[in-house]
């Protein structure tokens, strides 16, 4: 699977630009894309309410320029605006043949963190005894939609690759605009959890990485929630592989039934206080 990385800001005249390439690309590939979305834009600056420097600045995806497109990290190959030659890029990559592949699965959440697992396969047997095969992690809000932010768009400007005007004004009305995979919090989403994969990675044996991401009080809707883990290379920035999943919904934290005492009742347990009998009605 293939990561993209969109660096955007609510305040960025050219952004809304790339937003239909971008669709364009998930209908293509569907599942084979992961999408990712990093705001960057501070109080001093365009006051971006789902600002998340870290990602988009020197220690993330280093990139000074408004949007940028980078799938697996490749800066050489970098798309800013939905530029047709670049569409190429994306082609040659997902025909790359990768040396690693990881599912992921999540477990529901437990207060204010959930519990994440990455099951990582190389297909030969790898040094990695500098530990530069890591994998990290990356929070994201699948769609947001409010009116807190302002979409700037360039609607007297012309479109720079296509030679025409903008088709809507700005800024871009809010019950319009729809935010997607949005960073919320990352777990070493670039440098990788260090020493996190064996020294000597032996092939097809399936190694895993767990942790536990925190899931702060600025996301909107805890129930539209996913989880991206990043199979890279520390040293070099190259992402070998990439999974998305949802976090499963789980509101009262009720765990699934562990048991069943014949007498038409279940065992299910709420949060970590203990257990309780409930009847099943038949």
């Amino acid at each position: 699977k293939i990561l993209l990385e969109k660096g955007t800001g609510t305040w960025c005249t050219n952004c809304p630009e790339v937003i239909s390439y971008i669709q364009e690309l998930k209908e293509r590939y569907g599942e084979n894309l992961v999408c990712v979305e990093a705001h960057w834009g501070p109080e001093n600056y365009g006051k971006d309410p789902f600002h998340y420097g870290s990602y988009t600045g020197m220690e993330g995806m280093k990139i000074n320029n408004y949007p940028t497109i980078h799938f697996n990290r490749d800066r050489s190959n970098a798309v800013n605006g939905a530029s047709v030659a670049n569409r190429k890029v994306l082609g040659k990559i997902i025909n790359k043949p990768t040396i690693a592949k990881v599912d992921l699965s999540s477990d529901y959440p437990a207060g204010d963190s959930v519990k994440v697992s990455a099951k990582v396969t190389f297909a030969t047997d790898t040094d990695n005894s500098t530990g530069k095969f890591r994998v990290g992690y990356v929070l994201i809000e699948k769609e947001i939609q409010t009116n807190l932010a302002s979409q700037i768009n360039g609607g007297a400007s012309i479109v720079n690759y296509h030679g025409e005007y903008y088709y809507m004004k700005s800024p871009v009305a809010t019950d319009l605009m729809w935010y997607t995979n949005v960073v919320r919090g990352d777990k070493n989403a670039f440098m990788g959890i260090k020493g996190c994969l064996p020294a000597q990675i032996e092939a097809e044996k399936e190694d895993t990485v767990e942790t536990n991401i925190y899931i702060p009080n600025t996301v909107y809707d805890k129930a539209n929630l996913a989880v991206v883990a990043i199979v890279m290379n520390f040293y070099t920035d190259e992402v070998l592989n990439v999974a998305e999943v949802r976090i499963p919904e789980n509101p009262q934290s009720v765990r699934p039934i562990v048991a069943d005492n014949g007498n038409g009742e279940v065992r299910v347990t709420v949060d970590e206080s203990g257990s309780l009998w409930v009847a099943c009605p038949e």
